[in-house]
């Protein structure tokens, strides 16, 4: 068998791996669109773990917690706190 580049299957192919703009921009927008419509809120997905199993995913919690506290300008304010209430 021969590879045809005048085949109707090949030009298919080749038109679906290089989309129009036209193409494009219906594509972006039913992402954006789906993407809105299925949109949970951080603190909902959070609640949801809690819900599903809170001893096993409590613990998955308070690393996220501690791992934003140390990685934020909040941790590093909090931390400058303690150490001036100490001194």
């Amino acid at each position: 068998m021969t590879w045809d580049p005048e085949d109707a299957g090949v030009r298919e192919a080749a038109a679906a791996l290089e989309p129009t703009p036209l193409q494009v921009a219906q594509i972006q927008a039913t992402v954006v669109a789906r993407v809105e419509r299925e949109s949970v809120p951080l603190l909902d997905e959070w609640l949801g773990l809690f819900q599903q199993r809170p001893l096993a995913h409590g613990g998955l919690a308070l690393v996220g917690a501690l791992a934003l506290l140390l990685t934020t300008p909040l941790g590093s304010l909090l931390w400058a706190i303690v150490r001036a209430g100490a001194a």
